[in-house]
């Protein structure tokens, strides 16, 4: 199956206001100047939107967006988008494409946790909760948003510092 994007590039739009970003926008950050993760948006929800981040990092910035899509997913997370993408009060993440084939298939699977004793609640892609368990808070990734610092010590612990 192809799948059909939309390219901007990077530094063609160095800032996406948060309104505009949409589920299928492809987006690369930047772990090192020689060294950039990428992911894709995969839905909105209340702290900002979740994302699947790929297992790759790439030399360049200048990537086709359908060259990023094709690589195994990391894990999903949610990122605070606001801080990410329109204020950019952290690392230099950018929107540099769109998959326009993108379907929100299976977002009801993807799960996220807080909460503690009886309050423990599961929530998933689609903002969707029930009640959870502590097997649940220990099985989900936590349902908050994440920033660029926590992108890279969780996910990429050996650029945790950013090296110019």
């Amino acid at each position: 199956m192809t799948s059909k994007s939309k390219a901007q590039g990077w530094n063609t739009k160095p800032r996406t206001m948060l309104r505009y970003i949409k589920p299928g926008d492809i987006f690369l950050f930047e772990l090192t100047s020689s060294a950039y993760g990428a992911g894709r948006i995969l839905s909105a929800n209340s702290l900002g939107h979740v994302a699947e981040i790929f297992d790759v990092i790439f030399s360049t910035p200048n990537i086709p967006a359908q060259d990023i899509i094709t690589h195994e997913r990391l894990r999903a997370i949610i990122l605070d988008s606001y801080g990410l993408f329109d204020k950019k009060i952290y690392g230099n993440w950018q929107i540099i494409g769109h998959d326009d084939n993108f379907k929100q298939d299976n977002l009801d699977k993807i799960y996220f946790s807080y909460g503690e004793g009886t309050g423990i609640r599961v929530i998933d892609a689609l903002d969707n909760e029930r009640p959870g368990t502590q097997e649940d808070l220990d099985k989900y990734p936590a349902y908050s948003p994440h920033s660029d610092f926590h992108v890279r010590t969780r996910l990429f612990p050996d650029y945790a510092q950013k090296k110019i």
